[in-house]
């Protein structure tokens, strides 16, 4: 399965290979919302996980617009901070799933075991989702 990883903080996307790295998946990592648009237009994930504050874009603008590239990829929001407005633009954008940071190893372990389990463990992208 592979997996985009948008986010600004170089910590976030170390901490995430260092975590994942026995997971068998495969991850991307970028550090703006162009990069991400780059790697979209080249290749489709399965997951596209995002940070909400990025440089160039918001993420939930970075995951609707991967969403329109790739209808029905999974899609993936990470933020510090929640309010009632970020929860309606969540909720009115479709996205799976939002992740509060800071992340524990837990979680992580949550999110690719449930991961594995919608998309099987030889889906290959652009195959729709498990139902």
């Amino acid at each position: 399965m592979q997996v985009l990883l948008v986010d600004h903080n170089d910590c976030v996307r170390e901490s995430f290979q260092t975590l994942l790295d026995n997971s068998q998946l495969s991850f991307m990592f970028y550090e703006t919302a162009a990069q991400g648009m780059a790697f979209l237009a080249e290749k489709q994930p399965h997951v596209v996980v995002s940070d909400y504050f990025l440089p160039d874009m918001n993420g939930i603008e970075f995951l609707n617009r991967a969403s329109s590239m790739y209808p029905g990829v999974y899609r993936i929001l990470m933020t510090t901070i929640v309010t009632d407005e970020l929860m309606e633009e969540i909720s009115a954008s479709g996205i799976d799933l939002l992740l509060e940071k800071p992340l524990s190893v837990a979680s992580l372990d949550t999110i690719l075991f449930n991961l594995k389990k919608e998309y099987g463990e030889h889906m290959k992208p652009g195959d729709k989702r498990n139902e």
